[in-house]
């Protein structure tokens, strides 16, 4: 999913929790994480692009090539199921803490989004499958072929 369209989500997820909540501060946590995330594709767009950085570039870089960005690996760190059972795990020792359990709600729910949206293999978002793969972009996205179709089609 395009950062636009998280950030959207984001906000009504923020939203939604505060109608159940009244907390602000859950709310929050659970906009930021949804939308933040995004943050680590900056590592791979720096691994491309060296310190040639414009907003303009870096979300041209995602959204004309979205979800395979230049480049011959794919790294997300944050993109990744196994901190998602880190943070459920916290939130239960946590004795679930509200901020923390619906930031971590906020983070699978990105996630989520972006497992059923991008057209990618279904373990592609695990961090221990990419390191496996050595994160060789087309060994771990191994994107569908309408989904590379349409990633050539883009890049002309």
């Amino acid at each position: 999913m395009r950062p636009f369209k998280h950030f959207v989500v984001s906000t009504i997820s923020g939203a939604v929790v505060y109608s159940l909540t009244g907390a602000l501060s859950p709310s929050i946590a659970c906009f930021l994480t949804g939308w933040l995330i995004d943050v680590d594709h900056f590592y791979d767009y720096i691994k491309v692009n060296v310190w040639i950085f414009s907003v303009k570039r870096f979300l041209n870089h995602f959204d004309r090539l979205h979800p395979a960005p230049l480049g011959t690996h794919f790294y997300f760190f944050f993109h990744a199921h196994e901190l998602a059972i880190i943070l459920i795990l916290t939130c239960f020792l946590s004795k679930l803490n509200l901020t923390l359990s619906f930031a971590t709600l906020g983070y699978i729910i990105h996630l989520l989004s972006d497992q059923f949206t991008n057209g990618v293999s279904p373990l592609a978002y695990f961090l221990t499958y990419r390191v496996a793969k050595g994160f060789d972009k087309w060994s771990v996205l191994n994107i569908k072929q309408h989904g590379i179709n349409k990633i050539m089609d883009k890049s002309k």
